[in-house]
């Protein structure tokens, strides 16, 4: 393939819970600028129509694999012609890129072909009915910023598995091993058409700006991947695709300088940073008439008893910028009269730093251990200015926040178990909220303190 915060639906782990067919050309500074995957506009006659580039020294992959991606085509001469990829976010909508969708040839002759490895054959075709354009998308100078486009087919498709996508404002850590996919150009010859995937370390933000210093390119709504070294990439066709992290939506591959070239990374539309836009334009949201849980079982999966939510009310100041006010609650159809309630602070209770407190879930954990089962990992209390100072310059940390974890690392919460308690001598001291990557050193785990919002508890609950 060739171009181009961390609200964690956290986690529980460690030892224990973690313990871009056309090609535009932009020259500047004489360097050509490769926009992965734009669509539909003139120059794209330029192409050489023997040159194959793609996903640049991957491996083939199977759509079985990546049941949730499909190949985005213009139709022609009753025949399709791949020129991005997506992934479908419902059984209406499919998730890519900004620059595949600005084309007005591609919103009256699109289609996308679905449940086939190979983008030329195989599978079915789906009409579209319409397309998204983010209102801030801008090809900018040289980059793209706010690079999200969505695409409405005509009618639902039954089988249609989503992707999952990123938590708002989540974040992976640097040097994280992340999954590309799509059917873009490769730098070997030999058949194009099947699906291939590539692994890429996420890049420091700061890194990818000393690289491109002067360019004013790289915004808050771009991910950095890949290698110093060069050697392995995306390419052109494969913008629109998506960007895997722990088998999670992290990104949209958007652009790059050039494919797999030595200190060049390749930059993916950051998802989590634009949830908000997916939800209001392709609702895709869980309504609280299928929200379930699932009470009296030490699994996430089976036991116990599902009970219906009737309503689910968030927190009016909550804010998916700075993870500020990250307050939910639940309200169940009918009255469970055999629960055990926790025990809730009073207004203003606090934490001593080192007091040792449990967090619990069933989110993913480092090692090999089953995520079924409930797990808990106990760890230290963090005062706010050593909390403030390790988050220096990326997050801010609020009089609604409690920090929690080892400055080495090794024990923490993870992805899926937001919301779940953090237990303090038996009172839930704060709700799993947010952090950076998981179980990572002086990154420590981040909840939202039960104290500062037991005011808001009550008006709601009268509990």
């Amino acid at each position: 393939m060739c171009l181009v915060r961390n609200l964690k639906h956290k986690r529980s782990a460690s030892n224990s819970v973690i313990h871009q067919n056309a090609l535009t050309r932009l020259i500047r500074r004489n360097t050509t600028i490769f926009y992965r995957l734009i669509v539909g506009l003139k120059v794209c006659s330029r192409r050489q129509q023997g040159s194959s580039y793609r996903i640049v020294n991957g491996t083939y992959a199977v759509i079985d694999d990546y049941p949730f991606l499909v190949s985005v085509q213009r139709w022609s001469k009753n025949e399709g012609s791949h020129i991005c990829g997506g992934t479908f976010v419902s059984d209406q909508w499919i998730l890519t890129a900004g620059h595949c969708v600005d084309d007005p040839e591609f919103r009256q002759g699109g289609i996308v072909r679905v449940e086939s490895s190979f983008h030329a054959s195989g599978g079915i075709f789906l009409p579209i009915e319409r397309t998204v354009l983010h209102d801030s998308f801008d090809y900018g100078s040289p980059g793209i910023d706010y690079d999200y486009g969505l695409i409405k087919l005509v009618a639902r498709f039954e089988r249609a598995v989503p992707v999952r996508l990123v938590a708002p404002y989540r974040r992976f850590p640097p040097g994280e091993l992340c999954t590309v996919v799509g059917w873009g150009m490769t730098k070997k010859t030999g058949d194009r058409e099947q699906l291939r995937m590539v692994r890429l370390p996420i890049v420091r933000q700061e890194v990818c700006k000393e690289i491109y210093e002067g360019w004013e390119t790289i915004t808050r709504r771009m991910i950095c991947a890949g290698y110093a070294a060069g050697g392995q990439d995306a390419c052109e066709g494969d913008s629109g695709g998506p960007l895997l992290c722990r088998g999670i939506q992290a990104g949209i591959t958007s652009w790059g300088v050039g494919c797999a070239k030595a200190n060049r990374y390749g930059f993916y539309a950051n998802v989590a940073n634009q949830r908000d836009w997916i939800r209001k334009h392709a609702g895709v949201k869980i309504s609280p008439t299928t929200v379930m849980v699932r009470a009296n079982s030490s699994f996430f999966n089976r036991g116990g008893k599902l009970h219906r939510v009737e309503k689910v009310i968030k927190h009016e100041r909550f804010s998916y910028a700075t993870g500020d006010y990250d307050f939910g609650l639940l309200k169940l159809k009918q009255r469970y009269r055999r629960g055990t309630f926790v025990k809730l602070p009073e207004r203003r209770r606090r934490f001593p730093p080192a007091e040792r407190c449990t967090a619990m879930g069933w989110g993913e954990t480092l090692g090999r251990e089953s995520r079924e089962q409930l797990r808990e990992v106990v760890m230290p209390i963090v005062s706010q200015a050593v909390c403030r100072k390790a988050y220096e310059g990326t997050d801010e940390i609020t009089a609604r926040m409690l920090c929690a974890g080892y400055p080495e690392g090794m024990r923490d919460a993870c992805d899926g178990d937001s919301g779940g308690p953090l237990i303090c001598r038996g009172i839930q001291a704060g709700v799993i909220s947010w952090a950076i990557g998981c179980a990572q050193p002086n990154k420590y785990g981040v909840y939202s303190s039960i104290a500062e919002g037991r005011e808001w508890i009550r008006n709601h609950t009268g509990v």
